[in-house]
C-alpha cells in the first residue's frame, strides 16, 4: 500500500514553486510587479514562492496566468511494488 505523506511541504509543492519562479524570471516579472497585478504585496509573493507562506492551487494558477502559462495537474498510475 502507498504511504501517505504528512501535511506540509512536499516535493510536488516545491516543484510548482520552482517552476513558477523560473517562469517569472524568464518573463522578467518581479515579485513587486506580480504583487501589483495580483493585488498582494511583493513580500507575500516572495513568501509563497519560498515556501514560507502557503501557495494554494488558486494562487499558483493566477501566477501561471500572469506569466502567460497554464497550470496543468494530472494523475499517473503507480506500479505496485
Amino acid at each position: 500500500m502507498a504511504q501517505i505523506r504528512p501535511l506540509g511541504e512536499t516535493p510536488l509543492e516545491d516543484q510548482v514553486r520552482q517552476q513558477i519562479r523560473g517562469v517569472l524570471r524568464l518573463r522578467h516579472i518581479s515579485h513587486a510587479e506580480a504583487g501589483r497585478v495580483l493585488g498582494i504585496g511583493d513580500r507575500e509573493v516572495g513568501r509563497m514562492l519560498s515556501g514560507h507562506a502557503a501557495l494554494t492551487l488558486a494562487w499558483a494558477e493566477r501566477l501561471a496566468d500572469l506569466c502567460g502559462m497554464r497550470l496543468v495537474i494530472g494523475f499517473q498510475a503507480i506500479d505496485p511494488e
